[in-house]
């Protein structure tokens, strides 16, 4: 399989505070490959170090041949390298129909790239509620609902490589499955897939080869089989107890947003939306902006998609 992403010593950090450290990691075209690592290993910063909207401060990030670090996220995702960001980055207001078109604005012009044709059509098979609620609100939807939308939207920019942070975050048990079951699928349209996910046992069930992330550097990788047991890299890597612990909700801060925009919590509406109340169903929200610096978003909080959107621009929740 032809080499499609290559990191050579990267490094990437705030300020001088440095999160990766001179890590290397390989991509082939058609692997679905898993970063797993505990909270505050990295991950996420690498991502973000990956699809342009972090500037590594050492290292390169190599696609296809050629050296892309420093570019700035919109070449970035015309290139074919979509990121689906924690949080999902629905806005709300948008009907489905609507979100899912947004994936179209990342698609190269030049014709030259050998994208995958994905289809409106494609995106339904993988996910066929989406095809019954497309005049449905994307805030009103519940969080597996939402995910499948940001997920959908990625697809429609045609990647060649799309990178999904903690997918089954937050998801009710019967959604998650859906999902893990919709990424292999997703790689049989043509799309290779760099996966973060603290469920390590689901993606290793899945993931052609694994790397395991400590300290901003890779500690293990490797096939699933190779690396031993599941609980093996739990005891070594994500703590022990043979499970990651999730973060509730409620406990979880909030941050500003990427892209320096404002920042946005959620709260309860008390009536909710019909078809969203029910057993095991996510509350309906409504966001508002928050007053608290500092502090990361929760799993509903409405945050700004890194791509295909690459520019700023203003959110369209309100109250």
């Amino acid at each position: 399989m032809a080499e499609l992403l290559k990191l050579n010593g990267l490094s990437v950090g705030y300020g001088p505070i440095h999160v990766v450290k001179s890590l290397s990691l390989h991509l082939a075209q058609g692997e679905l490959v898993a970063l797993l690592g505990a909270n505050g290993a990295g991950k996420s910063t690498l991502l973000r170090a990956i699809s342009g909207v972090l500037q590594p401060s050492a290292g390169e990030v190599v696609w296809q041949g050629r050296p892309i670090q420093g570019w700035p996220a919109y070449k970035v995702a015309r290139l074919g390298i979509i990121h689906v960001p924690e949080g999902r980055g629905i806005f709300p207001e948008l009907t489905v129909a609507e979100s899912l078109r947004l994936g179209s604005f990342a698609r190269s012009n030049n014709g030259q790239d050998h994208r995958p044709a994905i289809t409106m059509e494609d995106v339904f098979r993988l996910f066929p509620m989406l095809k019954e609620r497309l005049n449905q609100r994307a805030g009103t939807l519940s969080g597996g609902q939402q995910q499948m939308v940001a997920i959908g939207r990625g697809l429609l920019a045609q990647p060649l490589l799309l990178i999904l942070d903690e997918p089954l975050l937050g998801l009710a048990p019967a959604l998650a499955h859906e999902v893990l079951a919709a990424l292999r699928a997703i790689v049989g349209l043509g799309v290779t897939v760099l996966l973060v996910e603290q469920d390590a046992a689901a993606a290793m069930r899945i993931a052609n080869r694994v790397y395991v992330l400590a300290g901003g550097e890779i500690v293990s990788e490797g096939t699933a089989d190779s690396l031993g047991s599941t609980q093996d890299i739990h005891s070594a890597y994500l703590g022990t107890g043979g499970g990651v612990a999730k973060e509730t909700a409620g406990a979880r801060p909030m941050v500003m947003t990427l892209l320096s925009m404002p920042c946005w919590a959620t709260e309860p509406l008390e009536d909710g939306p019909p078809g969203v109340a029910g057993p095991g169903a996510e509350q309906a929200t409504r966001a508002r902006p928050s007053s608290t610096p500092n502090t990361r978003p929760t799993d509903r909080d409405f945050v700004m998609p890194i791509s295909p959107f690459a520019r700023p621009a203003r959110f369209l929740a309100h109250e």
